[in-house]
């Protein structure tokens, strides 16, 4: 979520240097993490090219009305919050 690699992919489809280039990240990284979305079912590779899977499309990216991107990036607060209560 933090990277964006579902938005940089949209509703369309991409290479992986396209959204390497989107999101400012390293082609061969973004093409490992790709690969494994594909293996997660949250992404399908075709012709060399990534499209977001339906259910991706519905709850990760930030345009749907279904999103629950901004909760897992919040997520990413949480976790910090959490670590520290130690320190409390």
């Amino acid at each position: 979520m933090k990277l964006g690699i579902y938005d940089a992919i949209g509703i369309g489809t991409k290479t992986a240097a396209e959204v390497a280039t989107a999101c400012n990240t390293d082609r061969e990284a973004t093409t490992k993490l790709l690969n494994t979305l594909v293996g997660c079912r949250y992404l399908r590779h075709r012709d060399g090219r990534y499209e977001l899977t339906p259910k991706a499309s519905k709850w990760l990216l930030q345009s749907s009305v279904n999103s629950i991107a901004d909760k897992l990036l919040f997520q990413y607060d949480e976790w910090d919050t959490v670590a520290e209560y130690e320190e409390y």
